[in-house]
Parts: C-alpha cells; structure tokens; sequence
C-alpha cells in the first residue's frame, strides 16, 4: 500500500480523538510530517522521538531526543491510541 493511502487511514483514524490531538513520531522523520501539511493546524501537536536531533525544526514540530526501547506513555486517565 502506498504511503499516501497509509497516511489517510491514518487521518481517518484520528477522527475519534478530542483536540488537540498529541502524537508522538517514534523515529520518525521531519520530512515525513513537513509532506503533510495538516500537521501545521493547531489542532496537532507533533513530537519526533529520535536517538539525534535531525534538524532545525518549524515550531509545529517538537523534537526530543530519547530512546524509544525505553518509553514510559502512559499517563493514567488519558486516552490513547498506537498505530
């Protein structure tokens, strides 16, 4: 299936959520979220989680650097969804 096609069942998916929806890219790509350009809405809050920083980022990405064999994600009473 093509990455376009992915990315749209992905956006269907998050229908579901309440705003602003929080997603967290594990050792995703810049380039990947600035191809998408509804992630600059405010009503996303987009945050890479990569060994190193990649690059300068826009200020509708966050970019931590952390290990993501070692994630702790899971606030008590808050819902959540993992694709």
């Amino acid at each position: 299936m093509p990455r376009q096609a992915r990315f749209a069942i992905f956006q269907s998916l998050l229908a579901a959520f309440r705003r602003p929806i929080r997603i967290l890219g594990v050792g995703g790509t810049f380039d990947f979220w600035l191809a998408n350009a509804w992630t600059r809405l405010a009503e996303y809050r987009v945050t890479l989680l990569n060994l190193t920083l990649e690059r300068e980022y826009p200020p509708y990405l966050r970019a931590i650097v952390g290990d993501a064999s070692r994630l702790n994600v899971d606030p008590p009473g808050r819902r959540r969804g993992v694709l």
